[in-house]
């Protein structure tokens, strides 16, 4: 597997907290890793919102090491992401 970063979109700033480890041939899906929890898992960046903020229903878990003040910065870039 390729372990070079896949470029950013620097709109969504919740990308700065995983790793986009290679690009799935179908749509615009990665295998993206947790920069926090090491987890891996395929998506793109509904998933690793849903991953981060602790959303469900997205088809991911949830991120163990984000606690709620954690959550509380990362809503706030999302917001920031949004505007």
């Amino acid at each position: 597997m390729n372990n070079q970063p896949i470029e950013e979109d620097e709109t969504k700033l919740l990308w700065r907290y995983v790793s986009k480890l290679r690009k799935i041939s179908s749509g615009g899906n990665n295998i993206i890793k947790c920069n926090l929890c090491d987890f891996l898992f395929n998506g793109s960046y509904t998933r690793v919102r849903a991953h981060l903020l602790q959303l469900k229903g997205e088809g991911v878990r949830s991120c163990p090491k984000v606690s709620s003040s954690k959550i509380v910065e990362l809503k706030k870039l999302d917001n920031e992401t949004t505007l």
